[in-house]
């Protein structure tokens, strides 16, 4: 079932209604306890069809002072570019391009902190991406109702174009109201070659990178 929602309040309003999967399984998921993934060396190469979007080699370093600001003030500054925040190189959004055909996601929700729903959104471009069945455009993954492992099948509209999709976190506030791109949402990124951890951090409160954390594996 595909549910639609009002647009969010966002520092980066993309208007219109998104299409959520809010039933995408009826079990519900007994969550891991949370654990952090070793981090690995940034020396590791990744290929450029999967990338965050402005390698971390470029973000603004003022030595950890931009911290006294949100998250979401620093991004919009940059343009979307990542910013620092303490030892951390922080992206408001990350992209994976070159999906042909057939190509897989696999995405593994690993931590989900409560008590708020949280929610990996992914929206598509040059196509769409088939996930139980449905061919869908944008999609929300929401913790409350999917199983811990979601497997999406990339449908490009064209075979001479690949599919690209961009990936971030949402969550839905006290009110029940979906909200991304405010306070101290944020995401930092561990990948190597087709293989990637997203550390969420939502906008509620201090930034913490384990309000979700999900796995992303592609089969090309």
């Amino acid at each position: 079932m595909v549910e639609t929602h009002p647009g969010r309040q966002s520092a980066h309003d993309t208007g219109g209604m998104r299409q959520r999967l809010t039933e995408v399984d009826t079990r519900r998921v007994t969550w891991r306890v949370c654990k952090w993934v070793e981090h690995r060396s940034e020396s590791t190469r990744v290929p450029s069809s999967t990338r965050a979007l402005i390698p971390s080699d470029t973000a603004p370093d003022d030595g950890g002072k931009n911290m006294k600001e949100q998250l979401a003030e620093l991004l919009v500054a940059s343009h979307g570019q990542p910013v620092k925040w303490g030892d951390h190189v922080v992206h408001g959004f990350y992209e994976i391009s070159g999906l042909a055909a057939g190509a897989r996601l696999t995405i593994e929700f690993l931590c989900v902190v409560p008590p708020l729903p949280q929610s990996l959104a992914l929206s598509c471009k040059g196509g769409r991406l088939e996930v139980n069945g449905q061919d869908l455009k944008e999609i929300g993954l929401w913790s409350d109702t999917v199983p811990a492992l979601v497997v999406a099948v990339a449908r490009p509209a064209s075979r001479k174009r690949p599919l690209s999709v961009q990936l971030w976190n949402e969550w839905r506030d006290e009110d029940g109201v979906v909200q991304a791109w405010i306070g101290n949402a944020g995401m930092i990124i561990e990948e190597e070659e087709d293989h990637m951890i997203l550390r969420c951090s939502n906008g509620e409160g201090e930034a913490t990178f384990d309000d979700l954390v999900v796995e992303v594996t592609i089969t090309r």
